[in-house]
Parts: structure tokens; sequence; C-alpha cells
């Protein structure tokens, strides 16, 4: 039988590819700050999913990530981003790459512009960060941004291979292993808190057909988020998106997916104060029914949400006696802090989030490729025009990568990754440019360029972060040595370190090294 499995899965690499070779993915590093958002090392993997893609990831993260657990706060981080792009490839490799990113916290997001199917899609479902808050821990962090393509469908075999499987096996051994990696499937897919409604879904999809998030809808069911952003720049209509977001909480309420129940709202007029809570706030929302005890409406708490992000709504009964109406299921949404929706002691396992629930207030059916591009909130990432030229590192270095303002160099252990960006990146770095914890052997900052060296806590390596602010650009560039485990530097490593945070230039701005 582990012959079998092995043939087997030897067959699924291939077949759960959306067409093409199964050449191994590229997986490289992009750059060692991924947004402002997330200043951790930016990861990507590009092409088909094949084995051994997991110890290559595994193998850049060790080199190139140097933080693990002094990554985390109390607001949530990860210790790295991944970006995908894949037609997919192996499903064994796709769970591993999963339970990679899980393990160690690796945010996961599909760009505008990336596809990302089958095996890649259940990689992507890995997507983790952590938050050292009590009750919180690990959450998930994985993001789709309108114009990106995440897939799913079940392993299948070509009629070729399944005929030659049959005649070496029987089709009882065949089909009853095939049905135990079926299985598997189902439970990773429950494990990754996608909604109960869509996995069979996702498991009748056949070689020829998948299923795509293509709306709000779909991120609700898949568990995951839009680019961060205000609640008002994706959805300006105060009351549609109390709306939309009752849809959502009364789908949860009635275990049904909110497609379903859509047209329970469609037209009801929206009343002001049309109750209040047991803290005297009033509520304002849609009549849902007068049933004594029962769900008597679906509103929004407070008399100032009109323009706001924060808002609590929930689903509340019909007055009592008292005279106010209690909450049956509730949906707290936070721009600067932790949204969430429904119940669950585990964060990771039920609609939770770091900021704002965004698709929760647009409409369900909404087609999301209609704002890729658009002046709706993206991921933002550190970008510049390409008229901005490279800092001058002064140093003999070799250039390993460049790429869309992101610039590898380096000679021996001694690595530059070199970043350009817009002038509030050199504000953001101010604020925090390496990972929360980490000591400082020195640190100079003035109002045009800054430096922080020191050694990471968690991998042992030597690094100095430089920031400079020229007139209509930022750089960021970070030094690393990166050693043997336990290896310390040598003098002419250090020496060169010295020397190219003395040496470089970026728009005439350099830091003052006292010669």
């Amino acid at each position: 039988m582990r012959r079998l499995h092995t043939i087997i899965l030897a067959g699924l690499t291939a077949a759960f590819a959306m067409g093409g070779a199964a050449s191994a993915a590229t997986i490289s590093i992009k750059s060692m700050t991924y947004s402002p958002k997330k200043l951790v090392p930016h990861l990507h993997l590009d092409g088909p999913i094949v084995q051994g893609d997991v110890e290559t990831l595994k193998n850049f993260y060790l080199d190139f990530v140097g933080c693990r657990e002094s990554c985390f706060t109390p607001e949530g981080n990860s210790t790295a981003v991944i970006t995908l792009n894949s037609p997919g490839g192996s499903y064994e490799t796709g769970l591993g790459l999963a339970k990679f990113l899980r393990e160690n916290r690796i945010s996961a997001i599909v760009e505008n512009g990336m596809r990302c199917y089958s095996a890649c899609a259940f990689a992507f479902l890995g997507g983790t960060a952590h938050s050292t808050q009590d009750g919180i821990g690990d959450f998930i962090d994985r993001t789709v941004e309108p114009g990106g393509i995440l897939g799913f469908h079940a392993p299948y075999f070509p009629d070729q291979a399944l005929t030659g499987l049959i005649e070496d096996f029987g089709a009882g051994e065949v089909f009853g292993e095939s049905r135990e990696m079926i299985a598997t499937m189902v439970e990773n897919l429950v494990d990754w808190n996608v909604d109960q409604h869509i996995v069979s879904t996702m498991v009748s999809m056949g070689p020829n057909e998948t299923y795509d998030l293509d709306t709000p809808n779909d991120y609700f069911l898949v568990r995951t988020s839009l680019p961060p952003g205000s609640r008002t720049a994706y959805q300006p209509d105060d009351i549609e998106a109390v709306r939309n977001a009752c849809i959502r909480l009364l789908a949860m309420h009635e275990s049904a997916e909110p497609r379903e129940v859509a047209d329970r709202l469609a037209g009801l007029p929206f009343t002001d104060n049309i109750s209040k809570d047991e803290f005297g706030n009033p509520l304002s929302g849609f009549k849902l029914s007068d049933k004594p005890l029962g769900l008597g409406h679906c509103s929004v708490s407070g008399a100032d949400w009109r323009g706001s992000g924060d808002l609590d709504i929930a689903l509340y009964q019909t007055e009592g006696l008292t005279g106010y109406s209690r909450p049956m299921l509730s949906m707290f949404n936070r721009e600067q802090g932790w949204s969430t929706a429904g119940t669950g002691a585990n964060a990771s396992r039920r609609i939770f989030q770091k900021e704002s629930l965004n698709h929760f207030f647009l409409p369900v059916d909404m087609n999301l490729a209609e704002i890729a591009g658009t002046n709706s909130p993206g991921i933002d990432p550190f970008e510049v025009s390409p008229e901005i030229a490279f800092p001058d590192l002064g140093a003999d270095l070799e250039i390993f990568a460049e790429d869309n303002g992101t610039r590898i160099s380096g000679k021996g252990d001694v690595f530059v990754f070199t970043q350009l960006a817009n002038p509030l990146a050199f504000l953001t770095a101010k604020g925090r440019l390496t990972a929360p914890g980490t000591p400082f052997s020195y640190e100079s900052v003035s109002e045009i360029a800054l430096v922080r060296g020191g050694t990471y806590s968690d991998s042992g390596d030597t690094f100095s972060w430089i920031a400079y602010k020229g007139s209509d650009a930022s750089a960021i560039v970070r030094i690393e040595i990166l050693k043997p485990d336990g290896v310390p530097p040598t003098e002419e490593e250090m020496a060169l370190l010295r020397r190219i945070e003395c040496d470089t230039v970026f728009e005439g701005v350099s830091l003052s090294c006292g010669n």
C-alpha cells in the first residue's frame, strides 16, 4: 500500500496543476520589508509546486528571516510574507507548504494579477500570524487582492494514469487510496476554518473547473481578507454597509451562505432608534420580526456610527419586559485593532482578523475584479517611480537580483537588501525598522537618515539597517551577515558592513561617520 500511495502522489503532482509541465517552483526573497503594514521579509513562490519545494522554502526562511518569536507583538504580526503565483502541482507538497506557513506564522498573499490554483490554494490556506495578547495567539492571516485569483479543485487523475494504476493495483485499492486523500483534504479544509458550506463544492470540482474567489461571498466562506483599508473606502454608503454586514450575521445565525439569505434584507427600510441595548445605547437597523423573544432586528449600536469604520453590529432579540434588546450574534469591526464576528475561544477557528472585515460590507455577489486597479484600497507595497536611482553603496558587491524597486547584492556571507520606497516609508522606518524586542548595539536617527545595528536575538545574525529620506522617495538598506548557526562574523565581514554604512549615498544623503 505504501508503494501505491507514493505512485498516486506522483500522479497527483502532475494532475493537480492547471496546465503546464510540473517543473519546480521558483522560490525567492524579494525584499526585507514587504509593506508599511508588514515590515517583515517578502518571500515569493512562482511556478508549479513539486516535491522538494517545502525544503527550498525552509532554506530561504532560515537564511533570510531574522526574527522568530521576537517578531510577535500584542498587536499581532507574522515573521514573513509569502506571495503566491502558481498553477498548482503536488497535492502533498501544497499541504506541506500550508503546514510550514502555519508553524512559522507566515502571512499568505495573492496580489493583483497573480494566480494561485489547486495545490497553491491549499498552501495559501496556511497563512498565519500571531499575537502575544492573552486569548489570541495564532490567527488567520491570508489576503487576496482584487484582481488576484485563488482557485480550488479536488485531486484527480488523467485518464491514462488512472487506467495504468487500476491495471497495476486493481480498482479497489486505487479508489480506496483516492478516497483517503479526499478525506484528508476535507479534514484540512475544516481545520483551516473554511466554511462547511463550501467544502463540498471544492471537493466536487474536477479537472476542467475550479472554485474561484470572485465575490465577497467567497471571501466570507474561505475566511480570507481583502487588503487593509478603511471601511468607507470600500463601502461609503453607511446604511448599505450595515445591511451587508447583517446579511453575514444572519447567514451565520442560520448556518447558511450569505447569498442564500440576502433577499431577506433586500429592500427593508432602515429605522433609526429601532430599540436600545442594555446600556441605553440607541440601536438603528432593519426590523426582521415581531416574534416575542425571537430574532427581532439587526442593528448597529451607538449614535455616532455614520462615517465610522469602528462598528458594533448584532442580531438582537425583540424587546422584552425590560424595554431593551439583547444581542444574539455580534460583529465588532475595528480599523485599528481586532475585528471579529460570531463566537469561539480559538481565534484561528472563528471569523477573526487584524483590522477591518471589509468584505462584510460589500454586496455578497459583487465581482471584486471590478475594483482591481482602481482607487479602492490595495496592499500598498513599498513602490517608487522607476526613475529613482538606487543608492550608491560604494562597495564592490555582486548584484544577485533586481526587481520592482528592490535589489539584492552582496559579497560572501554579507548580503545587502536595498529597497526604494515612497517618502512616508522613512517615517515608518523611524517608528520601527527592526523586529520588536530586537536590541540595538548602536543607533543614530536624524530627520533625513538613520542607522540601527545589532544582533538578532533569534538567529544570532549581525545586522545593520539604514534608511534615507530624499526629496520624492526613501531608501531602506538592510545589511545582514548570514553565517551558519553559531559561527560569528569575521573581522573582514564586519569591516565591509561598516564600509557600506559609511559609503552609501542616496540623493546626496549619507550617514555622518565622522570622517
